[in-house]
């Protein structure tokens, strides 16, 4: 399982498959894990690469203030190391920022953008933002799971299936840091991207659960981004790709079927 070290941060990232280039990019609270079904999907196709961004999985946990474009270059560090070009990009949340920003930074490297959960403008809450204020407080013992669930509809979190993947991520909950975790959602904080989506010329699809809190960010940033289309995925909520992986692997592969890639 390789790494690669981009301006001193250690990324890890995980390759699955053989054939053109998928990159994911998951969503806080989470890791590359929150991918398992898609690469088990795509990877029948697609040479699936799936990065931990830094403050998760196996990557440094950071706690020293860094921007966006600091994990956007970490992303560029790991395609990079792949040779990866006329990418399949495919991001959640902040994963999903990082997709517009690197989609519209260098649209050499990618072949189609999906965003989900997208939520464009600026939120920045400063040292009020609860998140912020719970990690701070509780630490990743009281808050990480919480966190989790605030990312899933509710009727998942309350299932078999969710509670099985909450509790497969709270027991690496040990080796994360309150303080990397808090890094990584004041990175995101301040950045809106509305003005840029309608400059974004790559084929675009933004998903959304029908729960998801940035649903209507999501809607409206695909009426921004000439030619995007939206998907609703049903009962799921903001990490729609772990709640209904069916739905969600069909939507994806529908748009990518459409664009001959």
């Amino acid at each position: 399982m390789p790494y690669v070290t981009t301006n001193g941060i250690r990324s890890f990232y995980d390759v699955v498959g053989d054939g053109p280039p998928m990159l994911l990019i998951h969503c806080n609270p989470f890791d590359h894990r929150s991918w398992l079904y898609q690469a088990a999907w795509f990877s029948n196709r697609y040479r699936v690469i799936i990065p931990d961004l830094r403050g998760y999985g196996r990557t440094d946990k950071v706690t020293d203030a860094y921007s966006l474009d600091d994990l956007a270059n970490d992303m560029l560090g790991v395609i990079e190391a792949e040779k990866a070009r006329e990418i399949v990009l495919i991001g959640c949340s902040i994963g999903a920022i990082l997709t517009f920003k690197l989609g519209h930074e260098r649209p050499d490297l990618f072949r189609a953008l999906v965003a989900v959960g997208a939520s464009a403008p600026a939120k920045d809450r400063g040292p009020n933002d609860p998140r912020v204020r719970a990690y701070r407080e509780q630490g990743i013992s009281g808050y990480y799971r919480p966190h989790m669930a605030d990312t899933i509809s509710e009727g998942f979190a309350k299932s078999p299936m969710g509670q099985h993947f909450l509790d497969m991520f709270e027991e690496n909950a040990g080796a994360l840091e309150a303080e990397a975790i808090v890094k990584i959602l004041q990175a995101r904080a301040p950045v809106d991207f509305i003005p840029v989506l309608p400059q974004i010329r790559l084929p675009t699809l933004i998903i959304n659960g029908e729960f998801d809190s940035a649903r209507r960010e999501g809607e409206r940033a695909a009426t921004l981004i000439p030619g995007a289309r939206h998907k609703l995925i049903l009962n799921a909520g903001h990490a729609c790709q772990m709640e209904d992986p069916a739905s969600f692997n069909a939507a994806v592969s529908e748009f990518l079927h459409d664009l001959g890639a």
